[in-house]
């Protein structure tokens, strides 16, 4: 934001005399600053009660009037570290205001075979949020105990074929 600024600059000598000056100028406000290196992160879990490989983003913030809180939705966990300590909520502390790029991984820990969506929510007193999109998916697996299962013809080809032909592909689970 630009502003203007007035005041007065006071200089005393070392002989007592003193003077005072009028000073004008136009400016810009420093502004709060919250950043994101990303705003979506997508996995995929092959099992609930489990996790995915972690993905990372970092965070950063400038003339901050306090922490960064980064928050994940349910299904997901973050952390400071690729391999531990993974959370729903962390804080990162800002020293003279500023928290310079600080990595954050985030995993996928399902509970249940379903779809999972949400926001990561990044935030800092004063300053808008900044959501990080997520999406995990737990595909849904078929148990087969036994049998034979034949995967498509080549009927739907144009070429000709018999009518008795065979499957082009068979498997056999025991």
């Amino acid at each position: 934001e630009v502003k203007s600024y007035s005041g007065y600059v006071k200089l005393s000598a070392t002989n007592g005399i003193t003077e005072r000056f009028s000073v004008q100028s136009n400016g810009i406000t420093p502004v709060a600053t919250l950043n994101t290196s990303t705003n979506s992160l997508n996995f995929v879990c092959t099992s609930p009660q489990s996790s995915s490989t972690p993905k990372s983003f970092t965070v950063s913030g400038f003339m901050l009037n306090g922490n960064i809180n980064v928050a994940a939705p349910a299904g997901f966990e973050i952390s400071q570290s690729s391999s531990t300590g993974f959370a729903v909520n962390l804080s990162l502390t800002p020293v003279n205001g500023s928290v310079q790029n600080t990595t954050i991984y985030a995993r996928f820990s399902p509970t249940a075979t379903l779809s999972y969506t949400g926001n990561i929510a990044v935030t800092s007193t004063g300053i808008s949020t900044k959501n990080i999109n997520v999406t995990g998916i737990v595909p849904v697996m078929i148990l087969v105990n036994g049998g034979t299962f034949n995967m498509g013809t080549s009927s739907g080809y144009t070429a000709a074929h018999n009518e008795d032909e065979q499957p082009q592909h068979s498997v056999t689970i025991n």
